[in-house]
């Protein structure tokens, strides 16, 4: 059987991952998501339909990992605009990013579905990690 409550290796090019809320009512702790790929690669992630969860039941945290040490890239407490689009580069050795989604206590969680939609691009020189 399928844990939601643990984090999920993805290691594809590209894709897409609905993500249903109705499944975190039975996980207490944050859902996390891995995107990893071999060395010097371009991420674009996008989130969509990931507005009206974001400010009335969770929190998106973007965490950038290189050498396991994670960097924290993208708050959306912090946030004044949801971006649907974000852009990272992953061209350091042992990288990825950690997309984790977090439940806010004290609020009614919202039921319902996302996608994050992403891609891994092929190689560039000389890009750094960007909000679109």
């Amino acid at each position: 059987m399928f844990d939601d409550c643990q984090p999920v290796l993805i290691n594809n090019l590209y894709g897409s991952l609905t993500v249903n809320t109705n499944d975190s009512s039975s996980c207490i702790k944050s859902r996390q998501w891995y995107f990893f790929y071999d060395y010097g690669y371009i991420l674009l992630i996008r989130l969509i339909n990931i507005t009206h969860f974001i400010s009335k039941s969770y929190i998106f945290k973007i965490y950038s990992i290189i050498n396991k040490q994670e960097t924290l890239v993208y708050d959306s407490s912090n946030a004044t605009i949801v971006n649907n689009e974000i852009q990272f580069d992953t061209r350091e050795k042992n990288s990825g990013i950690l997309v984790e989604l977090i439940p806010i206590k004290h609020k009614n969680i919202q039921q319902g579905s996302f996608i994050i939609d992403y891609a891994f691009r092929g190689k560039c020189n000389n890009l750094k990690p960007s909000i679109i």
